[in-house]
């Protein structure tokens, strides 16, 4: 990662931490530290960011792939003969009267809470803030991510066939995705027939078959970056009822798109989703909100539902996903991944 990109970051956490008044951030969640240090450890690490400017990265030599330093101001913590990194680190945080902590601090929060003097707050969520607006880097590789993640899914596509098994399709799009990429994105989601019905279906045993639904949900990794994209085929000779389902989904998800730009409520794009759905009587068979913002993690901020009133910014990318299950009969969803931009959006899928 580029170090003018790392020391901009570094610089907006340092104004943020200003504001609030607090000494100090600490950071474990492993994104958020990756995303402000460039290091990716395997273990346990975390960070440590001072009002003064100071960074200390604290964890053990066998936890970090790559022990080089990404820019002078990261110094690296990995403990001494008499002390570990993470004694050293409460050592290090007793001057401190006003903490912040990221919501996925576990194995520092007790040590600290002990310590009377400190007042500690949990999950203001600093760097997921900071993260929504992904700059020129973050999207050249969610770009590529989102690539691979497309082609991978159409030529997976070609095979969905009665008798290949859901277990089958999803080896099968594993095998590909090691061949194409750094890694997968999240499980492989593969469910037909009656389980299609099911948003986040495993793969099992069981054959496709004539007239069935079939709902295939993957990405990939780039350098950390990942894709979402999830497709629905109707197989052979499918029924009326079937194809409405199909039809509907990718009706609402084209709509919602189209309302995408910077300085739009998110409330808006969904609720065009929400209006195709309901015209078409389905309405009771949505079970999750329209999408999520994608990066670092697969599920990030901006939430995309009809509830969130947020205004969406150029730089957001956010999956668009709209899905009808009924139970005991099917399923449908469409999912691209979308960059927000001024003037309306690109689908990077």
């Amino acid at each position: 990662m580029k170090v003018e990109i790392l020391k901009k970051r570094h610089n907006k956490v340092l104004k943020l931490i200003e504001q609030t008044g607090i000494d100090a951030l600490i950071v474990e969640k492993k994104s958020n530290l990756y995303y402000l240090t460039g290091l990716r450890p395997i273990g346990t690490a975390i960070l440590l960011i001072r009002r003064s400017g100071e960074l200390k990265v604290y964890g053990s030599k066998l936890d970090f792939f790559e022990f080089e330093k990404t820019f002078d101001e990261i110094n690296i913590e990995t403990g001494n003969e008499g002390k570990g990194p993470f004694q050293i680190f409460l050592d290090d945080i007793k001057d401190a009267k006003y903490l912040e902590v990221d919501e996925d601090v576990e194995t520092v929060i007790s040590n600290i809470i002990k310590n009377k003097h400190l007042l500690l707050k949990i999950g203001n969520k600093f760097i997921e803030k900071l993260r929504r607006v992904k700059d020129e880097t973050e999207i050249e590789m969610i770009s590529k991510s989102c690539i691979i993640a497309r082609k991978i899914i159409d030529e997976v596509i070609e095979s969905v066939k009665p008798g290949v098994t859901e277990r089958d399709l999803a080896k099968t799009i594993e095998k590909r995705i090691v061949e194409e990429s750094d890694e997968k994105a999240f499980e492989i989601l593969v469910a037909s027939g009656n389980r299609s019905a099911i948003p986040h279906g495993k793969p099992t045993d069981k054959k496709i078959n004539e007239n069935e639904l079939v709902v295939i949900d993957m990405g990939v990794e780039i350098q950390g970056y990942k894709s979402d994209i999830t497709r629905t085929v109707l197989v052979e000779k499918g029924d009326e009822h079937k194809r409405r389902i199909l039809e509907t989904v990718i009706e609402a998800h084209d709509a919602a798109i189209r309302k995408i730009q910077a300085g739009i409520k998110i409330s808006e794009v969904s609720k065009e989703a929400d209006i195709i759905i309901e015209k078409a009587g389905m309405k009771d068979f949505v079970l999750h909100g329209l999408g999520h913002g994608v990066g670092l993690d697969i599920h990030e901020e901006p939430t995309v539902n009809s509830k969130n009133e947020e205004i969406l910014e150029a730089g957001n990318v956010v999956t668009i996903e709209p899905g009808i299950y009924i139970r005991g009969f099917g399923g449908a969803r469409w999912e691209d991944t979308i960059l927000v931009e001024n003037k309306g959006y690109r689908i990077l899928t």
